[in-house]
């Protein structure tokens, strides 16, 4: 087998629906934690019809 596990990554968001439930909205391995990422991974929401977003928290 020969392979290796590599650290890399994960980006996630969750959202709050109507009932007060939380939801995965998306989940996105990348190459770096960094602003372009994190932007990237918000238009990649947006595009897939993300909208109605009052706050926003990066940890």
């Amino acid at each position: 087998m020969g392979g290796h596990v590599v650290g890399v990554p994960v980006l996630i968001a969750t959202g709050v629906n109507a009932d007060g439930h939380r939801e995965v909205l998306g989940c996105e391995a990348t190459p770096a934690e960094d602003g372009a990422g994190w932007l990237a991974f918000g238009r990649g929401l947006v595009a897939r019809g993300l909208s109605g977003v009052s706050l926003v928290i990066f940890r």
